[in-house]
């Protein structure tokens, strides 16, 4: 759907300066009170502006540039915090599905950046190891 802003806001004009004119009004023939309407029409004017004056496509990929760092540092720092929180060898009360919890030993962290924040861990009853996300933790045991 393509609009003519030009037209809509001298529509809206029209029908914003009486609101009683009906063919000014038929012709505006949005719902939106015109009010609105000229609001719309300047914040995306505003826009275009921004666009075309401020935001190169260089711009965008510096911003993506900085946020792919700043991901990387999230998930390093995650990484070695749950190293420090729970080393290898700590015992650790867990909760998994169903309301269960268990009782397991770390075994090993994962450093791969698609599992930052969890950790190998073995069942002290079974001596099943599985992966444990941080969020499982309900409590280090001594």
């Amino acid at each position: 759907m393509s609009v003519d802003i030009l037209k809509l806001k001298a529509l809206a004009t029209a029908a914003k300066r009486d609101q009683y004119d009906c063919v000014a009004l038929n012709d505006y023939g949005t719902a939106m009170a015109p009010a609105v309407t000229l609001e719309l029409i300047a914040e995306i004017e505003r826009h275009r502006q921004i666009d075309a004056e401020g935001c190169k496509p260089d711009c965008i990929f510096d911003a993506l540039s900085n946020a792919d760092d700043a991901l990387s540092t999230a998930q390093q720092e995650l990484f070695n915090t749950i190293r420090r929180a729970f080393p290898v060898g700590t015992k650790l009360r867990v909760s998994i599905r169903g309301g269960m919890e268990l009782i397991v030993g770390v075994t090993s962290h994962c450093k791969g950046w698609w599992r930052p924040g969890e950790f190998y861990a073995k069942n002290v009853k079974t001596g099943k190891r599985q992966i444990y996300s941080h969020h499982q933790v309900l409590e280090v045991l001594p």
